[in-house]
């Protein structure tokens, strides 16, 4: 299994992240917040949430967008699990 690169998210909670305490954690990477295509993919995490949960697994979902506009996001669609800020992609 590969390593993840040494990196920092900061989250819509105001805390951050480390990939290295990223463990039994599904980190998926969305390009723009608000769009179509985005929106179909964060509540297809949001719908099988509980599934990955049983499995152990938590969910992160990040983009380049700020933190605001995550936030905003992350409320529209009641979603259950962090969003963060990739800023520096």
């Amino acid at each position: 299994m590969n390593k993840l690169p040494n990196f920092k998210l900061k989250l819509i909670d105001d805390t951050e992240i480390k990939s290295s305490r990223i463990k039994k954690t599904i980190l998926f990477f969305y390009p723009k917040a608000m769009t179509s295509g985005c929106t179909i993919e964060v509540c297809d995490f949001q719908s099988n949430l509980n599934k990955f949960n049983e499995l152990g697994f938590k969910i992160i979902g990040a983009s380049k967008d700020n933190i605001e506009k995550n936030i905003k996001f992350a409320e529209k669609y009641k979603l259950k699990y962090p969003l963060a800020s990739d800023k520096n992609k």
